[in-house]
């Protein structure tokens, strides 16, 4: 049995499964083991190819989405003078950069 089981894959969450980056689209239950994935795949020479897979039957299939994303935004965002200020930096970068 692997160690990622479908209860973690969930809608909206990117996977990698036959060599190539998925996003997760649902789930449903085809039989009593038997959990099916849908996906939309997210690769340039593919974009938008849909696959319908029973997880558990795939080889090397396993979750690729980072628990870094789950942290952005955590603690809250910053303030507007803040903000402000990167905003006046990003623009000042882009002017000179264009003279």
């Amino acid at each position: 049995m692997r160690e990622e089981t479908l209860d973690r894959i969930e809608f909206g969450e990117f996977v990698v499964l036959r060599g190539r980056k998925w996003l997760s689209q649902g789930t449903d239950v085809l039989a009593r083991d038997l959990d099916v994935l849908q996906l939309s795949c997210i690769e340039d020479d593919a974009q938008g190819e849909e696959a319908t897979v029973i997880w558990d039957a795939e080889v090397a299939a396993h979750s690729a989405t980072d628990s870094l994303w789950g942290a952005i935004g955590s603690a809250g965002t910053d303030t507007a003078a803040t903000f402000s200020a990167w905003l006046k930096t990003v623009d000042w970068n882009s002017t000179s950069v264009a003279c």
